[in-house]
């Protein structure tokens, strides 16, 4: 939030409201902009894709294009959702980087833990952090959705996040299953152990 130097009452107000602030007139804030926001391709890499305008639900969104949350709603009441990835309030997990490289040898990864382990954080922060053409990001999916998505893909290359695939195991594999496709998914290992003998 931009406030015009010595608004104290304004700074207090909006600083009290979880927003970081920038103190300045409207030059100050260009010049702001132009020393902190990155250019395209350094740090935007990650939610670029070239999707489909069928299936822009699945897309991986930009920070403009979901509602700000505070900070506690992550780290107190452990709720993950993509503003807290994208801004970058939610630290980096080690896993990430893990995962990065099993996705280059592998065409199928699922990450499997307890619940509450950082499942879902760790699959949005390596969907930014892949370098892909076609990404998409999908959760709880059921077959005719999984059927749906490989028609409209029409044989494109395309990496698929899966939050949670074994909520539904069949549709994840068909996913898995296509030959175009790469997936990463998530699972609780309790759910994984109930319908991994669906797997090859």
């Amino acid at each position: 939030i931009q406030c015009l130097p010595g608004n104290t009452k304004q700074i207090r107000l909006f600083r009290d409201l979880g927003c970081n602030i920038i103190e300045a007139d409207t030059k100050g804030l260009f010049e702001w902009i132009r020393d902190n926001i990155p250019e395209y391709g350094e740090d935007t890499v990650g939610t670029r894709t070239e999707v489909n305008e069928n299936l822009q639900e699945y897309s991986i969104p930009t920070i403009n294009q979901v509602p700000a949350v505070p900070v506690d709603d992550f780290y107190i009441q452990g709720k993950t959702q993509w503003y807290s990835i994208l801004s970058k309030q939610a630290v980096e997990l080690d896993i990430v980087n893990d995962l990065c490289d099993a996705i280059i040898a592998n065409k199928n990864v699922i990450l499997i833990s307890t619940d509450f382990s950082g499942k879902t954080t760790a699959l949005m922060q390596t969907a930014l952090k892949v370098a892909a053409d076609n990404k998409l990001y999908v959760e709880n999916i059921i077959p005719e959705q999984a059927r749906y998505i490989i028609a409209q893909l029409g044989g494109r290359d395309t990496t698929i996040f899966v939050d949670n695939c074994a909520s539904d195991m069949e549709a994840y594999r068909i996913l898995a299953d296509a030959p175009h496709v790469k997936t990463v998914a998530t699972s609780s290992d309790y759910s994984f152990e109930a319908a991994k003998h669906l797997l090859e």
